[in-house]
């Protein structure tokens, strides 16, 4: 017995000292880990990478737009082949025999630029549509959108306004590529000429 004890003592001990050596290592590399990546520090300093975030998009260059398109393919690449559902509002105050007419438009005409799409009525003005490839969510949210009675699509918890709400903004309308009118002043002898 007294030898099947010591043997018992001598593997403890061992499997105590495993078990240290193992924690000891284990905060080692962990405490590591975390100086190595560079984390934001305490007093508020920010990361040079994280500061192109909070810029203005008129400020943004080449390399931070080139930054947001592969955060964009990211995001879309999370999304391939997964079904994925989004809502979308009829604009006015429609009953569901309207809304199935209006969404069965834009059902139809997605299908014809081969996005394939379920959709369900799910109030008098809301339609859920599910997707079966949800990469392709935010181009039929593009599409969606443009639509005169589209008040707002909501993906993933995220609204977007279309023309039918009056909280819509046109991505295209641009002030700046207006030409302004030329001036023309009358002569005497009938003639207009351009000031």
């Amino acid at each position: 017995r007294n030898q099947i004890q010591d043997i018992c003592l001598i593997i403890m001990a061992a499997l105590k000292k495993i078990v240290h050596s193992f924690l000891l290592y284990f905060l080692l590399f962990t405490s590591l880990y975390y100086v190595a990546s560079g984390k934001k520090k305490p007093n508020g300093n920010e990361n040079d990478a994280d500061k192109w975030k909070k810029k203005d998009i008129r400020d943004y260059t080449d390399a931070d737009l080139e930054r947001l398109y592969e955060q964009w393919e990211l995001l879309q690449l999370t999304k391939k082949g997964r079904t994925l559902m989004m809502f979308a509002t009829v604009s006015g105050n429609p009953d569901e025999k309207e809304t199935e007419t209006i969404t069965s438009l834009w059902q139809s005409s997605l299908f014809n630029a081969n996005y394939e799409i379920q959709r369900y009525i799910v109030g008098s003005n809301r339609v859920l549509l599910m997707l079966k490839d949800g990469s392709k969510a935010w181009e039929i949210k593009n599409f969606l959108v443009q639509q005169d009675r589209c008040e707002v699509v909501t993906i993933e918890g995220k609204d977007y306004y279309g023309k039918g709400s009056p909280l819509y903004k046109d991505p295209v309308d641009n002030d700046t590529t207006k030409k302004p009118k030329k001036k023309t002043e009358k002569t005497k002898s009938g003639m207009k000429v351009e000031l």
